[in-house]
């Protein structure tokens, strides 16, 4: 840094940009306080009058009157002193960085804010890969143009640098449906359903298990043989879910019945073997003494069997029971 003959003003001062103020003996001693001075570029310096053998006030500034002429202004008794320096040339460094002079064969350097790198500071620095764990674990970090925001992720609240879970149940009460229960976790939520109905949680039905009807008739068993003036028929039975029990067997039969036996002309078994309870419920044939035939929905509920009965494909039918 040099203070060239050029850039030197009598009656003239710097203002708005000192840095420091000293007393000195002598002009030198005031450019060698400049030399050693962080950030100084130019200097202001006033005897108070021709007698004063006490020195010179010096005062220090951050920059010259090439980037700021309206600040260079009239005052008696002072002088001014402008470096040549590099950094007057604005455009050197970008983004706010600061322009120091000398230090490179280019004559300046540029020191970069936080976020930025580069020659001249023209770099963004992606802060998410280089700030690792400024965010917090429940937050996502985004990049900004010199900067960085954290973002608390779905389920949570916060500055994103500290995030605490939201209780949906709580905020929200009617988040899931009447015949569920809430259940908070952690930056979520479980709707589950009630006793008695089972489902996904999003839809709940009423579970058969223990929403079911009997039968229980002992004219309804596959060994009861029909009188001729007893023929009954299921086209009456209420489609539902129902479980055989008492006199009229445990569960439906799953071997042949001949006519005229369980209260009706045509009985009916199961075609194949119950469900286990891993497969719970599952489709099986029905027969009817070779007249006919029907699907149902068949549910192992563990010590015990129930049937989706639908009414018959005719008359004079039944569904039988057995031990």
């Amino acid at each position: 840094m040099v203070f060239p003959d050029y850039h030197f003003f009598a009656e003239r001062r710097l203002v708005n940009h000192t840095i420091d103020e000293k007393r000195v003996k002598n002009l030198d001693d005031c450019e060698l306080f400049c030399y050693l001075t962080d950030d100084c570029v130019s200097l202001n310096y006033k005897k108070d009058s021709e007698n004063d053998k006490t020195g010179y006030n010096c005062e220090l500034n951050n920059a010259t009157h090439l980037k700021y002429d309206s600040d260079l202004t009239t005052h008696a008794k002072f002088y001014y002193r402008g470096s040549k320096n590099a950094c007057d040339k604005s455009s050197h460094c970008q983004n706010n960085a600061t322009c120091q002079s000398g230090f490179t064969f280019k004559g300046y350097r540029c020191l970069c804010p936080p976020g930025f790198e580069g020659e001249h500071c023209e770099k963004d620095i992606d802060k998410c890969e280089a700030f690792i764990g400024k965010c917090h674990k429940e937050a996502t970090c985004n990049n900004t143009y010199g900067s960085y925001v954290c973002i608390c992720k779905p389920g949570f609240i916060g500055d994103g640098h500290n995030c605490t879970d939201i209780d949906e149940c709580e905020t929200n009460p009617q988040r899931c449906h009447a015949k569920t229960v809430c259940n908070n976790t952690h930056g979520s939520y479980v709707c589950t359903c009630k006793p008695g109905f089972i489902g996904d949680g999003q839809n709940c039905t009423a579970d058969p298990c223990i929403n079911y009807n009997n039968l229980s008739d002992s004219n309804r068993k596959s060994s009861y043989a029909t009188p001729a003036s007893l023929v009954l028929c299921d086209d009456t039975l209420p489609v539902g879910w129902y479980r055989f029990v008492g006199a009229a067997g445990t569960k439906m039969a799953t071997t042949a019945v001949g006519r005229y036996h369980c209260g009706t002309a045509l009985p009916g078994w199961l075609h194949g073997a119950h469900p286990t309870v891993e497969e719970g419920k599952a489709r099986r044939k029905v027969l009817f003494s070779d007249k006919g035939d029907i699907f149902i929905e068949v549910k192992n509920c563990g010590s015990f069997y129930i049937y989706n009965i639908l009414k018959p494909p005719g008359c004079d039918m039944r569904y039988c029971g057995s031990d």
